[in-house]
């Protein structure tokens, strides 16, 4: 969909087309958005093409024998292999492709496999039964818009014996049956991946060196010659009217950088991960203000590589949780961030009905579990770690997908009511159980998907209040790598609305007691299968930087960045090499910590800014976001305060990769030749 669909979620991909959200267009005009038309749904065919299978030797996912493709899943190999190149035990296979409902209300799917079975719709986990079993029924529903492509993918795994794989559907206007191939689009299947069922095969590395020493050196350039990158920006630009960008050094918009500019650690309890010397390497030298720990697959057996749970014993490995902490502590020395630990759901005794949903008798028992993991990590090791966030994107299971018009309607079936109530008292309950494990810690959540949906969030805040000391919500941009550069950017105007008004709301429910909101993951695609280039290079550093400055000038407190590492979204890939957003993200907390500054800009469309003065440390900076595709030539003007010295340090992030230069500020007021989709921050001396 078009840039401009609210609160996608990387993991979950619950979102709303904006034409289908009536509310948010008083939201945005309230904020002053501008409001972009979606793009046209997926091309489909006409007549069906099924699903792409990917058939591997092995349970991993990664020796790749077979690709071909299945006019749907409707398997029964007894105890044969489905291939001559694989054998017949111990193979895998996974179907990818986008499936297309006749009705616009909830389907319910259902896998009959031996053995393991997972499928996701719309990137959300609909079934997951990843064990070795005989002949097994398993079923979850999901809420679909007919008319509209929604992706699918299912995994499956045969151990020993027969092999069975089945994928059926049904709604309340839809019989069960298996899902035939004219409602199955297969999608060209992506190179083989390694870890499922996030990780996917490395991008082409990025290995700029590091900020601390660069690899193009300061250069000095001449007086009165203008700051300028090459020929053609140069060109591009004086062919335009200058832009204007005023900075008031008097006038503090409010708040302060202090968290810095944070990241999520995807793979922060993964042992290869944070035992890697360049891991930990990379996380010190992008020096974030805030980790969160965050991983959907936390609460699987501790064995899977981002596992926490001894599901034996039906607690925490403490051990594996103490050693990935302690790891990241002694990657920081006396520099440490804060850190955030996220609980994301509960484990899977705790749902015996597999519907989703924490059963109601085990309420007590998860805030008896949360509050174990702050004593292991508080009072047994000692960690001290400060903030703590109960569940993930629980609003999509809780709220959406009970309410038409992707939230913000009705109940779609009055005889079903939403379980919001239920996840407030899930919330308060862990919040107090873990408090009492640790008095001094922070408590908040609850990760939203949706930041738009206000239905959701401001009785999730009244009814929280008391026991929320934080409060965390995520934006992803697109669903598409081909939705337009400037969409995607214009875009980020979004966070800046969003954020505005989850300020408010904290500020009405709790008007004596400061509840900071928090950024709590963004990045442009909700989805990793999109493989979006842009969020490895250069482009992704213009989203980053736009959401950045949208998210603190309307008032968050932190923005943390999704992810640490990985193949499609990681500020270091997979091999370890630090990306441009790591260079970034190094910058930011380099140079622009501090009291935030008021900043305008003669053309938004083109030029944001944004400022921080930092007098503990004698610096100010200011950041020059050109989200434009043509170079821009930009004249930067100074109220209450001008430098001392003559000499300005610039750092630009472009297309031409990184770069550091020394210029004469009396040119760099007479204006700067800012390339098309870049980044350039100025450092002044204090």
């Amino acid at each position: 969909m078009a840039t401009l669909n609210p609160g996608f979620s990387a993991e979950s991909r619950s979102f709303s087309a904006i034409e289908s959200v009536p509310q948010l267009g008083a939201i945005a005009s309230a904020n002053n958005l501008a409001i972009a038309s979606p793009e046209k749904s997926l091309a489909r065919s006409s007549a069906g093409t099924g699903l792409q299978g990917q058939y591997y030797q092995g349970k991993s996912f990664s020796n790749l024998k077979q690709t071909r493709a299945d006019a749907n899943v409707n398997f029964d190999w007894k105890r044969d292999a489905p291939d001559a190149s694989l054998q017949s035990d111990d193979f895998s296979v996974r179907w990818t492709g986008r499936i297309w409902s006749k009705h616009s209300e909830t389907y319910t799917f259902y896998t009959h496999s031996d053995d393991g079975v997972r499928l996701w719709v719309d990137g959300k986990i609909v079934i997951d039964h990843w064990t070795d079993h005989s002949v097994t029924e398993d079923q979850g529903s999901i809420a679909l818009a007919a008319g509209q492509p929604h992706d699918i993918k299912l995994e499956y795994y045969e151990n020993g014996g027969d092999a069975v794989i089945q994928l059926l559907w049904s709604s309340p206007s839809q019989t069960k049956e298996v899902i035939p191939q004219s409602q199955l689009d297969a999608i060209a299947a992506p190179a083989p991946i390694s870890s499922p069922p996030d990780q996917t095969s490395p991008m082409i590395p990025v290995t700029p060196d590091t900020i601390v020493a660069p690899i193009i050196q300061p250069q000095a350039v001449s007086d009165n010659q203008p700051v300028v990158l090459d020929p053609t920006a140069f060109i591009n630009a004086m062919s335009k009217d200058s832009i204007t960008t005023t900075v008031d050094w008097n006038s503090g918009k409010g708040g302060n950088t202090a968290f810095g500019y944070g990241v999520n650690a995807y793979q922060g309890f993964r042992p290869e991960a944070f035992n890697s010397a360049a891991y930990k390497s990379n996380m010190a030298a992008m020096n974030p203000g805030m980790i969160r720990f965050h991983n959907a697959s936390t609460m699987q057996d501790s064995s899977t590589p981002d596992g926490l749970i001894d599901t034996a014993r039906q607690t925490w490995d403490a051990n594996k949780a103490k050693s990935a902490l302690a790891a990241s502590f002694a990657s920081f020395g006396q520099n440490q961030p804060e850190r955030m630990i996220n609980i994301p759901t509960w484990p899977d005794w705790m749902d015996a009905d597999r519907d989703g949903f924490l059963d109601r008798n085990q309420f007590d028992n998860f805030a008896r579990l949360c509050a174990d993991l702050v004593k292991i990590v508080n009072q047994d090791a000692r960690l001290n770690v400060k903030y703590w966030e109960v569940t993930n994107e629980k609003d999509n299971d809780y709220f959406v997908q009970f309410r038409d018009n992707s939230g913000w309607g009705g109940l779609k079936d009055s005889s079903k009511p939403d379980r919001l109530d239920e996840l407030i008292t899930i919330y308060n309950k862990a919040a107090v159980a873990m408090k009492q494990a640790d008095p001094t810690i922070k408590i908040g959540g609850p990760a939203i998907a949706r930041p738009d949906l206000q239905p959701f969030y401001v009785p999730f805040i009244k009814g929280t209040s008391d026991h929320l000391d934080f409060f965390t919500y995520h934006y992803y941009a697109s669903g598409s790598a081909s939705t337009a550069d400037q969409d995607v950017f214009n875009a980020t105007r979004f966070i800046g609305g969003y954020t505005k008004t989850i300020v408010e709301a904290l500020k009405a429910a709790s008007p004596n007691r400061t509840i900071p909101a928090m950024l709590g993951e963004y990045n442009i695609s909700w989805t990793w299968e999109t493989r979006d280039p842009r969020m490895a290079n250069y482009k992704g550093v213009v989203f980053d930087a736009l959401s950045i400055a949208q998210a603190l000038t309307n008032g968050a407190a932190a923005t943390l960045a999704w992810n640490e590492k990985d193949g499609i979204y990681g500020k270091m890939d997979d091999q370890g090499n630090l990306r441009p957003g790591g260079e970034f993200l190094q910058l930011l907390n380099r140079y622009m910590i501090g009291d935030r500054i008021s900043t305008t800009t003669s053309n938004e469309n083109a030029i944001t800014s944004f400022a921080v003065s930092n007098t503990a440390q004698g610096y100010k900076s200011f950041l020059i976001i050109n989200q434009s595709n043509d170079s821009q030539q930009v004249q930067s003007n100074f109220t209450g305060w001008s430098p001392r010295q003559s000499s300005v340090d610039t750092h630009t992030m472009s297309a031409s990769g990184y770069s550091k230069k020394t210029v004469n500020w009396s040119n760099l007021k007479n204006g700067i030749v800012v390339p098309s989709n870049s980044v350039i921050l100025l450092t002044f001396a204090d």
